[in-house]
Protein backbone atom coordinates (compact mmCIF):
# COMPACT_ATOMS: atom_id res chain seq x y z
CA UNK A 1 0.00 0.00 0.00
CA UNK A 2 1.77 3.49 -0.76
CA UNK A 3 1.46 6.69 0.59
CA UNK A 4 -0.15 8.06 -2.58
CA UNK A 5 -2.85 5.62 -2.54
CA UNK A 6 -3.67 6.39 1.24
CA UNK A 7 -3.32 10.14 0.94
CA UNK A 8 -7.08 11.18 0.82
CA UNK A 9 -7.12 9.00 4.12
CA UNK A 10 -4.73 11.33 5.87
CA UNK A 11 -6.63 14.47 4.87
CA UNK A 12 -9.89 13.42 5.85
CA UNK A 13 -8.27 13.02 9.50
CA UNK A 14 -6.49 16.51 9.08
CA UNK A 15 -3.48 14.50 9.00
CA UNK A 16 -0.23 15.45 6.69
CA UNK A 17 0.44 12.45 4.63
CA UNK A 18 4.33 12.11 4.04
CA UNK A 19 6.42 13.63 1.18
CA UNK A 20 7.43 10.44 -0.64
CA UNK A 21 4.85 8.14 -2.32
CA UNK A 22 6.80 4.99 -0.93
CA UNK A 23 5.43 2.29 0.51
CA UNK A 24 3.67 2.52 4.42
CA UNK A 25 4.90 -0.89 5.17
CA UNK A 26 8.26 -1.77 6.60
CA UNK A 27 7.48 -5.03 6.24
CA UNK A 28 4.62 -7.18 4.10
CA UNK A 29 3.16 -10.49 4.79
CA UNK A 30 3.16 -12.92 1.84
CA UNK A 31 0.75 -15.89 1.05
CA UNK A 32 2.12 -16.74 -2.33
CA UNK A 33 4.04 -20.11 -2.43
CA UNK A 34 7.66 -19.34 -3.32
CA UNK A 35 7.89 -20.98 -6.81
CA UNK A 36 5.24 -18.24 -8.21
CA UNK A 37 6.48 -15.05 -6.42
CA UNK A 38 6.57 -11.95 -7.67
CA UNK A 39 9.72 -11.46 -7.92
CA UNK A 40 12.41 -8.85 -5.65
CA UNK A 41 9.99 -6.85 -3.20
CA UNK A 42 10.95 -3.36 -2.09
CA UNK A 43 10.56 -4.35 1.39
CA UNK A 44 11.22 -7.79 3.16
CA UNK A 45 8.28 -10.30 3.29
CA UNK A 46 6.95 -12.33 5.82
CA UNK A 47 5.29 -15.85 4.38
CA UNK A 48 2.30 -17.51 5.39
CA UNK A 49 0.37 -20.17 4.77
CA UNK A 50 -3.47 -19.42 2.74
CA UNK A 51 -6.02 -20.17 4.56
CA UNK A 52 -9.35 -20.08 2.82
CA UNK A 53 -12.68 -17.69 4.38
CA UNK A 54 -16.02 -18.35 4.84
CA UNK A 55 -18.67 -16.54 5.94
CA UNK A 56 -20.21 -17.71 8.80
CA UNK A 57 -23.61 -17.98 7.27
CA UNK A 58 -22.39 -20.17 4.53
CA UNK A 59 -22.97 -24.06 4.23
CA UNK A 60 -22.69 -26.66 1.48
CA UNK A 61 -25.56 -28.12 -0.12
CA UNK A 62 -26.72 -31.20 0.94
CA UNK A 63 -26.75 -33.05 -2.02
CA UNK A 64 -22.90 -32.26 -2.30
CA UNK A 65 -22.14 -34.33 0.57
CA UNK A 66 -23.63 -37.87 -0.78
CA UNK A 67 -21.34 -39.82 -2.45
CA UNK A 68 -20.43 -38.59 -5.98
CA UNK A 69 -21.26 -41.19 -8.75
CA UNK A 70 -19.03 -39.16 -11.36
CA UNK A 71 -16.92 -36.16 -11.16
CA UNK A 72 -17.91 -33.01 -9.77
CA UNK A 73 -16.97 -29.09 -10.56
CA UNK A 74 -17.27 -25.66 -9.48
CA UNK A 75 -18.21 -22.23 -11.41
CA UNK A 76 -18.07 -19.51 -10.44
CA UNK A 77 -17.49 -15.81 -10.96
CA UNK A 78 -16.88 -14.55 -7.49
CA UNK A 79 -19.04 -12.30 -5.69
CA UNK A 80 -18.82 -9.01 -7.67
CA UNK A 81 -18.76 -10.06 -11.14
CA UNK A 82 -22.46 -11.23 -11.54
CA UNK A 83 -23.27 -8.72 -14.35
CA UNK A 84 -21.05 -11.65 -16.82
CA UNK A 85 -24.03 -13.56 -17.05
CA UNK A 86 -23.11 -14.40 -20.21
CA UNK A 87 -19.98 -15.76 -19.38
CA UNK A 88 -21.50 -18.09 -16.86
CA UNK A 89 -24.12 -19.06 -19.36
CA UNK A 90 -21.63 -19.89 -21.70
CA UNK A 91 -19.89 -22.13 -19.76
CA UNK A 92 -22.70 -23.82 -18.60
CA UNK A 93 -23.88 -24.35 -22.11
CA UNK A 94 -20.15 -26.30 -23.17
CA UNK A 95 -19.73 -27.98 -19.39
CA UNK A 96 -23.38 -29.42 -18.91
CA UNK A 97 -23.57 -32.17 -21.31
CA UNK A 98 -20.82 -33.78 -20.19
CA UNK A 99 -20.73 -36.23 -17.49
CA UNK A 100 -20.91 -34.51 -14.64
CA UNK A 101 -21.99 -32.84 -12.12
CA UNK A 102 -21.72 -28.66 -11.81
CA UNK A 103 -22.20 -26.40 -8.71
CA UNK A 104 -22.39 -22.61 -9.70
CA UNK A 105 -22.21 -20.48 -6.95
CA UNK A 106 -23.37 -16.60 -8.71
CA UNK A 107 -22.62 -14.73 -5.32
CA UNK A 108 -24.73 -12.81 -2.82
CA UNK A 109 -26.11 -10.54 -5.05
CA UNK A 110 -26.57 -12.60 -8.22
CA UNK A 111 -29.50 -13.79 -9.59
CA UNK A 112 -30.34 -17.57 -10.28
CA UNK A 113 -33.22 -17.19 -12.33
CA UNK A 114 -31.30 -15.00 -14.84
CA UNK A 115 -29.79 -18.30 -16.25
CA UNK A 116 -32.71 -19.23 -17.59
CA UNK A 117 -33.75 -22.98 -17.46
CA UNK A 118 -30.49 -25.49 -16.36
CA UNK A 119 -30.01 -29.12 -16.90
CA UNK A 120 -30.32 -31.38 -14.06
CA UNK A 121 -27.17 -31.84 -13.43
CA UNK A 122 -26.70 -27.93 -13.08
CA UNK A 123 -27.15 -26.80 -9.45
CA UNK A 124 -27.09 -23.15 -8.55
CA UNK A 125 -26.38 -21.24 -5.21
CA UNK A 126 -26.19 -17.74 -4.18
CA UNK A 127 -23.37 -18.41 -1.69
CA UNK A 128 -21.71 -21.21 -0.28
CA UNK A 129 -19.04 -22.36 1.89
CA UNK A 130 -16.02 -22.34 -0.53
CA UNK A 131 -13.47 -23.52 1.39
CA UNK A 132 -15.54 -26.77 2.21
CA UNK A 133 -16.78 -26.34 -1.62
CA UNK A 134 -13.22 -27.12 -3.34
CA UNK A 135 -12.24 -30.30 -1.30
CA UNK A 136 -15.41 -31.85 -2.79
CA UNK A 137 -14.48 -31.39 -6.14
CA UNK A 138 -12.50 -32.44 -9.51
CA UNK A 139 -11.88 -29.08 -10.90
CA UNK A 140 -12.90 -25.03 -10.56
CA UNK A 141 -13.98 -22.97 -13.13
CA UNK A 142 -13.69 -19.07 -12.19
CA UNK A 143 -12.41 -15.77 -12.43
CA UNK A 144 -9.23 -15.89 -11.41
CA UNK A 145 -9.88 -13.82 -7.77
CA UNK A 146 -6.85 -14.52 -5.52
CA UNK A 147 -8.47 -15.95 -2.85
CA UNK A 148 -10.16 -18.69 -4.61
CA UNK A 149 -7.28 -19.46 -6.86
CA UNK A 150 -4.66 -19.69 -3.54
CA UNK A 151 -8.24 -21.70 -2.03
CA UNK A 152 -7.91 -23.90 -5.37
CA UNK A 153 -3.92 -24.57 -4.85
CA UNK A 154 -4.68 -25.50 -1.13
CA UNK A 155 -6.37 -28.59 -2.20
CA UNK A 156 -4.31 -28.86 -5.33
CA UNK A 157 -7.13 -28.67 -7.90
CA UNK A 158 -6.32 -27.71 -11.31
CA UNK A 159 -8.16 -24.63 -12.46
CA UNK A 160 -9.67 -23.30 -15.68
CA UNK A 161 -9.91 -18.96 -15.13
CA UNK A 162 -11.87 -16.58 -17.15
CA UNK A 163 -10.27 -13.41 -15.81
CA UNK A 164 -12.67 -10.46 -15.63
CA UNK A 165 -10.86 -7.76 -14.31
CA UNK A 166 -8.61 -6.68 -11.39
CA UNK A 167 -5.89 -8.87 -10.83
CA UNK A 168 -7.46 -11.52 -12.41
CA UNK A 169 -5.44 -11.27 -15.43
CA UNK A 170 -2.11 -11.08 -13.44
CA UNK A 171 -2.91 -14.09 -11.51
CA UNK A 172 -3.55 -16.23 -14.40
CA UNK A 173 -0.46 -15.05 -16.30
CA UNK A 174 1.73 -16.09 -13.19
CA UNK A 175 -0.53 -19.17 -13.26
CA UNK A 176 -0.03 -20.18 -16.63
CA UNK A 177 3.81 -19.83 -16.49
CA UNK A 178 3.90 -22.10 -13.43
CA UNK A 179 1.38 -24.54 -15.25
CA UNK A 180 -1.07 -24.71 -12.97
CA UNK A 181 -4.37 -23.49 -14.81
CA UNK A 182 -5.53 -22.74 -17.79
CA UNK A 183 -7.36 -19.26 -18.97
CA UNK A 184 -9.69 -18.23 -21.39
CA UNK A 185 -10.40 -14.39 -21.90
CA UNK A 186 -13.48 -13.59 -22.78
CA UNK A 187 -12.12 -13.08 -26.45
CA UNK A 188 -10.97 -16.80 -26.30
CA UNK A 189 -13.83 -17.80 -25.59
CA UNK A 190 -14.63 -19.09 -29.06
CA UNK A 191 -17.45 -22.17 -29.18
CA UNK A 192 -16.05 -25.15 -27.81
CA UNK A 193 -13.13 -23.64 -25.66
CA UNK A 194 -14.50 -24.00 -22.36
CA UNK A 195 -15.66 -27.58 -23.10
CA UNK A 196 -12.30 -28.59 -24.38
CA UNK A 197 -10.48 -27.22 -21.33
CA UNK A 198 -12.42 -28.43 -18.92
CA UNK A 199 -12.54 -32.13 -20.89
CA UNK A 200 -8.30 -31.69 -20.91
CA UNK A 201 -8.18 -30.97 -17.02
CA UNK A 202 -10.30 -32.85 -15.91
CA UNK A 203 -7.99 -35.75 -17.05
CA UNK A 204 -4.65 -36.61 -16.02
CA UNK A 205 -3.07 -33.28 -17.05
CA UNK A 206 0.14 -31.24 -16.44
CA UNK A 207 -1.70 -28.60 -14.79
CA UNK A 208 -2.93 -31.58 -11.77
CA UNK A 209 0.39 -32.10 -11.23
CA UNK A 210 1.46 -28.75 -11.14
CA UNK A 211 -1.47 -27.72 -8.61
CA UNK A 212 -0.32 -30.91 -6.67
CA UNK A 213 3.07 -29.42 -6.44
CA UNK A 214 1.97 -25.64 -5.23
CA UNK A 215 -0.62 -27.64 -2.64
CA UNK A 216 2.50 -29.15 -1.30
CA UNK A 217 4.46 -25.48 -0.95
CA UNK A 218 1.96 -24.13 0.72
CA UNK A 219 1.47 -27.09 3.08
CA UNK A 220 4.82 -26.18 4.22
CA UNK A 221 4.31 -22.20 4.66
CA UNK A 222 4.04 -21.15 8.20
CA UNK A 223 0.46 -21.02 9.57
CA UNK A 224 -1.28 -17.79 10.64
CA UNK A 225 -0.80 -18.59 14.35
CA UNK A 226 2.93 -18.68 13.84
CA UNK A 227 3.19 -15.90 11.74
CA UNK A 228 1.22 -13.88 14.83
CA UNK A 229 4.04 -14.56 16.90
CA UNK A 230 6.58 -13.01 14.51
CA UNK A 231 4.25 -10.02 14.11
CA UNK A 232 3.83 -9.27 17.89
CA UNK A 233 8.03 -9.20 18.00
CA UNK A 234 8.02 -6.50 15.26
CA UNK A 235 5.49 -4.75 17.04
CA UNK A 236 7.68 -4.54 19.93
Amino acid sequence: MTVGYQRDVWLKRGCTPPEQNGLLAATMINPTPPSIGRGETPVPTIPIRSVAYNESSAGVPGWFRSPRTRPRMYLTLGTVSFGAVEVLSRAISEIAPFDVDILVAVGPEGEPAALGELPENVHVERFVAQSEVLSLVDLIVHHGGTGTVLGALEVGLPQLLLPQGADQFINAEILIAAGAVRALSNDAQQPGAIGEAVQALLGDCPEREAASRLRAEIASMPAPADVVLVLIELAR
